[in-house]
């Protein structure tokens, strides 16, 4: 369930964002994107220059807890704690496992598949982590106050969507059919309760 209101402002390009539940609280961690047609979003991939972004462990968890990626993006999972880890992910857009390993793994991880890529460590159950794979530049994720500024495609057809890691089918963002890239947007999404939220784990043997 979506829907929108009116709040902040915008500056020339940029439309600015808040992210808040259906109880009006904001929502940190959220990601808005515009997703460009596939003929243009083609067309932007092969000029660019693939990233190499940083998942990290800290405190037993990671850290960032939500990282946007482009296709074709590399993502490093250096261990900063002072245990080892042992990183997997079961889901569908790239399923991996890092063994039990300390300090930087040798070589990077290739995000190749658009899709929501949920991280887990496989000694310890509490620490979840997602990784969205996403075709296209014109993304951005919300700060503690449910907030982001997020640049405008011109002249290029796009759709915006919504996502965040409690949405009750966190596999799949949700396109926001009415948004006024002219105006000022809170967006709001229903979210499900914070309460025994557990990643459904199966490990690796």
């Amino acid at each position: 369930m979506t829907w929108l209101s009116f709040n902040i402002c915008q500056a020339a390009g940029i439309v600015d964002i808040t992210l808040q539940d259906q109880n009006g609280q904001a929502l940190v961690d959220g990601v808005v994107y515009f997703q460009v047609e596939s003929e243009y979003a083609s067309l932007s991939g092969n000029k660019r220059i693939p990233s190499n972004l940083i998942m990290d462990q800290k405190n037993r968890q990671f850290a960032p807890h939500v990282l946007i990626a482009q296709v074709g993006d590399l993502v490093s999972f250096p261990n900063s704690d002072n245990i080892r880890h042992h990183v997997y992910s079961f889901s569908e857009p790239k399923r991996f496992e890092i063994k039990l390993y300390a300090d930087k793994p040798e070589s990077p991880i290739k995000f190749e598949t658009p899709g929501v890529v949920a991280l887990g460590c496989n000694i310890h159950d509490s620490m979840l982590g997602y990784i969205l794979v996403i075709d296209t530049p014109y993304a951005s994720k919300t700060d503690s106050k449910g907030r982001a500024s997020l640049a405008v495609p011109e002249k290029v057809p796009s759709e915006f969507f919504v996502w965040h890691p409690l949405l009750k089918n966190t596999a799949k963002p949700l396109k926001v059919s009415e948004f006024d890239v002219n105006s000022p947007q809170t967006v709001v999404i229903e979210i499900k309760s914070t309460k025994n939220t557990k990643f459904n784990k199966k490990r690796w043997r």
